[in-house]
């Protein structure tokens, strides 16, 4: 294991530090690799103490869902044993039913709240195996972005004017879409690039909202898969900031699942796309 160092405190309801929070959820993202893990949550009295390795990272404290708070994120360059207490906005609960347009549930569909106005977005728990969610945001206005498993015949969709408080029942129709994937490649075209961002941004952006583009990060085998709705889209890959390498583009119409493969120098920057 490499050395870590202790992160150590209380979340509290509010400024005034009287009321700890207990079961907030802790999520460590290091900004050096771009990984990201849970951690155990806050113990009755609000009080939660965590080990991570020396690095950047963000933290975000996310509370109870409806207990109208929201979560809080910080930044910190970890190089001792530190204490930080938290401070918890106020927010709001959002939740719903995600389906498929013939009303079936669908699972494990990743989630992504942003406002514009805010520095920060926060990200939910995919839903459940009766397509059910729950994620809790600050105060504010929200587009949410949903992404569904690929290669379900769905694509992902945006929300937008998502307002609260008071909490907000939200259910969700995923429009039909379609996959596409392929793996990253680097290092005399055989060697796969886990962690690099695959996003897609589609032509004209007002599909996306003010998003303009969503992705994912490859796998440890360099792989990744977007579910995306039918169109044209830019498709652009940023490697870890460990690389200094240039962004990959290619630029292409989904009308069926498909394959493009990326390759950075000495390759070729990418191959053209292959249907399925």
């Amino acid at each position: 294991l490499p050395p870590g160092f202790a992160v150590s405190g209380t979340v509290y309801e509010d400024d005034t530090k009287t009321v700890g929070v207990e079961n907030t959820a802790i999520f460590a993202f290091n900004k050096d690799t771009y990984s990201g893990f849970g951690l155990p949550p806050s113990t009755t009295g609000g009080d939660y103490q965590i080990s991570l390795e020396e690095g950047n990272w963000t933290l975000t404290f996310t509370p109870p869902h409806f207990s109208g708070l929201g979560p809080t994120q910080t930044m910190i360059s970890l190089t001792s044993d530190i204490s930080l207490d938290i401070i918890l906005q106020p927010g709001f609960t959002v939740f719903g039913t995600i389906s498929t347009p013939e009303t079936d549930p669908v699972a494990n569909v990743e989630m992504f709240a942003q406002d514009f106005s805010q520095e920060n977005g926060f990200g939910f728990s995919p839903s459940d195996g009766t397509g059910q969610y729950t994620g809790t945001i600050p105060t504010g206005n929200y587009e949410i972005l949903f992404i569904p498993p690929p290669f379900q015949g769905l694509g992902a969709v945006v929300i937008t004017d998502v307002a609260g408080p008071p909490d907000r029942n939200l259910d969700v129709t995923l429009p039909v879409g379609f996959t596409v994937s392929g793996t990253v490649y680097i290092d005399n075209c055989t060697t796969p690039l886990p962690n690099a961002f695959v996003s897609a941004a589609p032509h004209p952006p007002a599909l996306a909202g003010q998003f303009g583009s969503w992705g994912k990060f490859s796998g440890e085998d360099g792989r990744y898969a977007l579910p995306l709705p039918p169109g044209s889209y830019t498709i652009t890959v940023d490697a870890p900031p460990t690389f200094v390498l240039p962004t990959l583009a290619y630029v292409t119409t989904i009308t069926e699942d498909a394959t493009l493969n990326f390759y950075y120098p000495p390759c070729i920057q990418y191959l053209p796309l292959v249907r399925r």
